[in-house]
């Protein structure tokens, strides 16, 4: 008798496997899915959504663009590299400091207040620079969920089909659409 209690509930553990994993959508189909409802909102008429094709499904990695130390003292170097007056030979990646050097040895022996301007204006473009560097250096990308071209025919508010091309960006669980970014294509 325990045989075949035992036997029964070994069977029905490997039919609720087998049932799992032909149910289960692979992550492929989960975005595929989420994509589509994504749609339901957006085209106006989605019954002529008609799709192409889709891409592999990638890792989406946050940004250094997104990180707030990085975003800030970017707009602060921006800021200071405005306010440098006496030259455009200055971009966001010119090492300053030789020339700070050369300012400083020369302010001592002249005293000009334009050219403390001047050294002023550098000393906080190097400031913002270093700032801007360091947390280039603290940023570590972490995975915040994945990404997937698709491209699609639907009709357009005028009521003539056309082809569109996104980047749909998901979240980890892929079951909501983050971001959605128009593709330039190739005419």
């Amino acid at each position: 008798m325990k045989k075949i209690i035992l036997l029964a509930l070994l069977l029905l553990a490997l039919l609720l496997l087998a049932v799992t994993s032909i149910c289960a959508q692979t992550k492929t189909e989960k975005a595929k899915t989420t994509i589509r409802k994504e749609l339901k909102n957006r085209i106006g008429d989605y019954n002529s959504y008609s799709p192409i094709s889709y891409s592999k499904l990638d890792s989406l990695f946050s940004s250094i663009e997104d990180f707030p130390p990085y975003e800030l003292t970017l707009q602060y170097l921006i800021e200071a590299c405005e306010k440098i007056t006496f030259t455009k030979e200055i971009s966001l990646t010119t090492d300053v400091k030789p020339l700070i050097e050369k300012l400083e040895s020369e302010l001592k022996s002249s005293g000009s207040s334009e050219l403390r301007k001047i050294l002023l204006q550098l000393m906080e473009f190097d400031l913002w620079q270093g700032k801007l560097y360091e947390s280039i250096e603290l940023f570590k990308p972490e995975f915040i969920g994945y990404k997937i071209a698709h491209s699609y025919r639907a009709k357009n508010k005028y009521g003539g089909t056309e082809i569109y091309n996104y980047e749909f960006h998901l979240d980890k669980d892929i079951t909501k659409v983050i971001k959605v970014i128009p593709i330039e294509k190739n005419k």
